[in-house]
């Protein structure tokens, strides 16, 4: 039986440019490198996603596409969903025009988080309880 000390040296080490805080990892395939990706930067993807979707781009171009595709995490879906309720206090139909979607499509919304399990609750934002914090993400541990 094989053990993890068989691996080649490259896969023990992780490239300093990742070393930073190692607060999620994901892994593309089985013989794909794992990325590690610091805090901040899942901020900083949902921050972006939140930019664009404020300008006038819909939810499933900016956010379901890439999400299909891989190119983003159930961690950066939920941020900006959290980010979503933050600013709709917490109303998940509200939420849908938000995100410049027609209200026709919110039972699809709804399911798709659903799938993907990122239906996050909307009592604490009504109550303005909810707050992201940068030592612990909050939309994580509602999860």
């Amino acid at each position: 039986m094989r053990d993890s000390n068989d691996l080649p040296d490259d896969v023990h080490s992780v490239p300093r440019s990742m070393a930073p805080v190692a607060a999620r990892t994901t892994v593309a395939h089985k013989s794909a490198p794992i990325i590690v990706v610091s805090s901040s930067q899942a901020n900083d993807v949902a921050e972006a996603l939140w930019k664009r979707l404020m300008s006038g781009e819909d939810f499933w171009a900016v956010v379901h596409r890439p999400f299909k595709s891989h190119d983003l995490t159930r961690r950066d879906l939920r941020a900006v969903i959290f980010k979503g309720l933050q600013h709709t206090r917490g109303n998940y139909r509200q939420l849908v025009r938000t995100f410049h979607m027609p209200d026709t499509d919110y039972k699809r919304f709804l399911s798709f988080l659903s799938q993907h399990d990122c239906n996050l609750p909307f009592q604490a934002h009504r109550s303005g309880e909810a707050q992201a914090s940068r030592e612990t993400d909050s939309f994580e541990v509602a999860c």
